[in-house]
């Protein structure tokens, strides 16, 4: 299928940032190409001293100049993954680009599609005098992939619309309103050791399970590998009295821990007992998951541990891990299969004479947020441990009366025949920064953009008349939005 005059214009400007490095971290040379466009293009562009954010603003067409004013958002990044055997400096080197049956890839590269495309839409807007539209405001962020710094510390001051379209999705035809702000919560038990007084050394083993992504999964009723350990290590301690020299579960806070183990010493007398225990819990976890999730336990006779840690601490760990929820917190009635706020008991660890309790809360409504945090600090503080939260970030809260969504939805409906699919994420995008820095701007914001897939791996590929596509709903969007 051949592209509109305006999809070809946006692919050569996609294939022309393709040219230029801009892993994250290093986003200079993009950044000093959109402001000399700026400039050939008589256009008003600044660079953020403090985030490298990019800033670009365009007058309204005639007629227009009293709408109110719209930002176009994106982010100036990429991820820069290569196939093994590729030899490419992702620091100095174009990509290789490659087309088939419409879809556009890089030749063992990321292509940087995301989000690429919004540059390359902003540049065609910018460039052009064709196309109807309020006043612009283009941002461009740094360290999306990574650290979100460019969306977490840009200056409000900069931008004065109150209408934003964030052009980072990758889905057509899909809207996204909301997103899921977090927060990382740990815990920390401190116990004494002591040498073992039990001479059978046993280490239970959690595997087999899914797990997944703590925002993009919760919902699917996977098992969790360090609640299932500690309601096994709970029927253990009761029937046989042992004594813990180890507990340790998942490896990154943001997803499902799919893994566990923990090591013991029992009486050796209880060795028959402790296999036929083992085998019962199995049965009974796999009948309690369904066809959701399956996992398997298994046993090792013997570990590498010398110590163990004192009786008070362990009865301490197994019911902080107990009383800990992990799962759903809130769903929405408003959105089908949409989760308002979640919590994930991703990791514990023990280190030196300390166990590492971390979780990971989400929620797209900020009072959610903070009332699983005190849940988990009411439960810190009845077992006198340890306790703090980091890595705060805001969420974009579903807005009940959108004008921005309504118009958008009957454009699309009016377009396309269809009316387009409205989703919320349970996970932090850029846009919980912009809604929480621009809401004195009564910001109201949406999120779209084309078929992509593969993002993040060599694998990735953009939808070329897809992108064409999108391009002239977001067109047509700006015209309607007088």
């Amino acid at each position: 299928m051949q592209l509109s005059k305006n999809g070809q214009i946006v692919m050569d400007w996609f294939k022309e940032i393709t040219k230029i490095p801009r892993c994250s971290g290093e986003e200079a040379g993009i950044s000093e190409f959109l402001i000399k466009f700026a400039k050939d293009n008589n256009l008003e562009a600044f660079i953020e001293e403090t985030t490298g954010n990019v800033i670009i603003k365009k007058n309204a067409t005639k007629d227009y100049e009293n709408s109110k004013t719209v930002i176009l958002q994106g982010h100036l990044d990429m991820v820069c993954e290569k196939n093994q055997g590729i030899v490419h400096d992702f620091s100095k080197d174009a990509l290789k680009l490659t087309e088939h049956e419409g879809l556009l890839r890089a030749t063992g590269t990321t292509l940087g599609a995301d989000n690429g495309i919004a540059i390359a839409y902003a540049l065609t807007i910018l460039s052009s005098d064709e196309f109807e539209h309020p006043p612009i405001e283009v941002i461009l962020t740094t360290e999306e992939e990574t650290s979100m710094k460019g969306a977490e510390f840009f200056n409000p001051q900069n931008l004065k619309g109150s209408r934003l379209l964030n052009l980072d999705a990758e889905e057509e035809g899909v809207f996204y309103i909301s997103s899921a702000g977090g927060i990382d919560h740990h815990m920390y038990l401190d116990f004494k050791k002591s040498k073992p007084s039990l001479d059978s050394k046993y280490k239970v083993l959690i595997s087999g399970l899914k797990g997944g992504h703590s925002g993009s999964d919760i919902h699917k009723e996977r098992g969790n590998s360090i609640k299932l350990l500690a309601r096994t290590l709970a029927e253990l301690n009761s029937k046989f009295n042992l004594e813990l020299a180890d507990f340790n579960g998942g490896s990154k806070i943001n997803a499902i821990p799919r893994e566990a183990s923990c090591a013991f010493y029992i009486d050796k007398s209880f060795e028959s007992d402790l296999n036929k225990m083992i085998k019962e819990l199995e049965n009974l976890y796999n009948n309690e998951m369904g066809s959701a999730d399956s996992v398997t336990l298994s046993i090792e006779k013997n570990h590498e541990f010398d110590a163990v840690m004192d009786k008070e601490s362990t009865d301490k760990l197994i019911n902080v891990l107990l009383l800990i929820h992990s799962g759903i917190d809130h769903k929405s009635v408003d959105i089908e299969d949409f989760v308002i706020s979640s919590q994930n008991l991703g990791v514990v660890k023990f280190e030196d004479n300390t166990v590492i309790i971390s979780n990971s809360l989400r929620s797209s409504i900020k009072s959610l947020k903070t009332a699983m945090v005190q849940k988990l600090d009411i439960i810190a503080n009845a077992f006198n441990l340890r306790f703090e939260s980091e890595a705060d970030y805001p969420e974009w809260q579903y807005k009940p009366n959108s004008d921005l969504r309504d118009i958008a939805c009957k454009l699309y409906e009016d377009l396309t025949g269809n009316k387009p699919i409205i989703k919320a994420i349970h996970a932090g995008l850029e846009c919980g920064f912009f809604a929480d820095a621009l809401k004195n701007n009564d910001i109201d914001i949406l999120s779209f953009g084309p078929n992509m897939d593969g993002v993040h791996s060599p694998d990735e590929y953009l939808d070329i008349n897809s992108a064409d596509r999108v391009f002239g709903f977001l067109v047509e969007l700006l015209k309607t939005l007088k």
